[in-house]
């Protein structure tokens, strides 16, 4: 029985050594295994926002039709064509008439302003026909007198030379006590004339009468003059 229980105390030891020598040793570190790459999940498509519709545009407007060499064309030259009552007795429309109170601009012409003939014609022609008469009178009578003196041997008067001296002379002549009465009553006519004559010219182109003008395009080609007379100006305007 002794070497069977010498076996068993053997086994016993070495088994108890081993669990002793496994229980002392270090523990060593756990290893994780290496990862496996993972295959990244794909990302969700996200659609870009569709566009906004663009806004409508709105047709352009209509281009007005161009002039034609002599102005605007059809409709609306049509609705431009002066009346038939400014049109003179050949059928040509007027290329001035005067303006009516209440009455709208007939279509064809435009508003303007004209000296008032009814004073400046006056005084266009008393002005120069009133200086005429006193320049021929003072001509005749200086020479008669200069022949008369002459004759008597005098150097004959020099008065009736302030007659070529336009408004003044006539007003000099009509104040000298030497001239026979009788001349001195006519050239103050004369002055009084030739002053009223100027005051006509001078109102006339100041006062401004309002006309209607006839639109170029309507005018045909004639052939006039127009005078206009104003305060240190003198105009003479010809028309083809």
């Amino acid at each position: 029985m002794r070497p069977k229980t010498s076996a068993a105390l053997s086994i016993a030891l070495v088994w108890g050594w081993a669990t002793a020598a496994l229980a002392q040793a270090p523990d060593e570190p756990w290893i994780d295994p290496p990862a496996q790459p993972s295959t990244p999940a794909p990302s969700p498509v996200v659609s870009a926002p569709a566009a906004p519709a663009p806004p409508p545009v709105a047709a352009p407007p209509l281009a007005a039709p161009p002039a034609g060499p002599l102005g605007p064309t059809r409709a609306s030259a049509e609705a431009l064509v002066p009346p038939a009552w400014t049109r003179d007795k050949n059928g040509k429309p007027k290329r001035r008439i005067r303006a009516e109170e209440g009455i709208a601009t007939p279509p064809g012409y435009r508003d303007g302003t004209r000296a008032t003939p009814a004073l400046l014609v006056p005084g266009v022609i008393l002005l120069p026909v009133a200086y005429g008469a006193t320049l021929f009178t003072s001509l005749t009578c200086g020479t008669l007198d200069l022949v008369d003196s002459r004759r008597a041997g005098d150097c004959g008067s020099t008065d009736w030379a302030w007659g070529a001296l336009p408004l003044a002379g006539p007003v000099l002549i009509a104040i000298d006590r030497d001239v026979d009465p009788g001349w001195r009553t006519g050239y103050a006519l004369y002055a009084i004339a030739q002053h009223a004559g100027l005051a006509l010219v001078i109102t006339g182109a100041a006062v401004r009468q309002k006309v209607w003008n006839l639109e170029p395009q309507y005018r045909q080609a004639e052939v006039g003059a127009e005078l206009g007379v104003g305060p240190g100006s003198f105009d003479l305007t010809v028309t083809f």
